[in-house]
């Protein structure tokens, strides 16, 4: 896992509360760790062959300007082809409000209450499928697949807290189980810490 801070002066500041993870894969059981910043990054980006997920804990898509940061970020490291969020903060019917150019969005909102959620942003010249969804009043996990050069199988989760670990941790055992071995992705924020 690579984290680091852009050194893009241009990007809005307040996507970069929380740490963002650029994952690059040549194939899809092959994981490349570049560990360099996003401008050294930007130069490694180059090869059409590899599978790029840009992970990050957004912490509210709807706050001012964190769409358009997104934006730039993914403009900065060139290119992208799959975007993962935590804590999107979106409600059920707010997914129009918040495209990326390029990009469909796959999101699973909460129903209720303020916070949570998970969203993915996937380019629009591949392929993707919902395959299973949690949601509940406090967790969301999401399982779908993006066909770039084969089948990725991910599963993106957010979990608040503590308190309600017990159902959470039976609804991702569920579906992690139902995971084939290789071709897979999961992340996500369980707040274990």
């Amino acid at each position: 896992m690579s984290s680091f801070s852009p050194a893009h002066p241009q990007c809005d500041k307040h996507i970069y509360k929380y740490p963002c993870n650029l994952f690059c894969f040549s194939s899809p059981d092959e994981c490349i760790d570049n560990n360099k910043t996003s401008s050294n990054l930007c130069r490694n980006m180059t090869d059409s062959n590899l599978c790029r997920f840009l992970y990050l804990n957004i912490r509210s898509l709807k706050e001012a300007h964190k769409l358009d940061s997104l934006h730039t970020l993914i403009d900065s490291l060139q290119s992208v082809d799959v975007v993962l969020l935590t804590e999107t903060w979106l409600n059920e019917h707010e997914e129009k409000y918040y495209n990326l150019p390029g990009y469909s969005l796959i999101s699973l909102n909460r129903s209720k209450g303020r916070g949570g959620g998970v969203a993915a942003y996937v380019k629009n010249s591949y392929t993707c499928s919902i395959v299973k969804s949690v949601t509940t009043t406090t967790h969301s996990i999401l399982h779908f697949t993006v066909n770039i050069n084969s089948k990725f199988h991910i599963l993106l989760f957010y979990n608040p807290s503590l308190s309600n670990l017990s159902f959470f941790l039976s609804d991702f055992e569920t579906i992690l189980r139902e995971l084939p071995p290789s071709n897979t992705l999961v992340m996500g924020d369980s707040n274990f810490n």
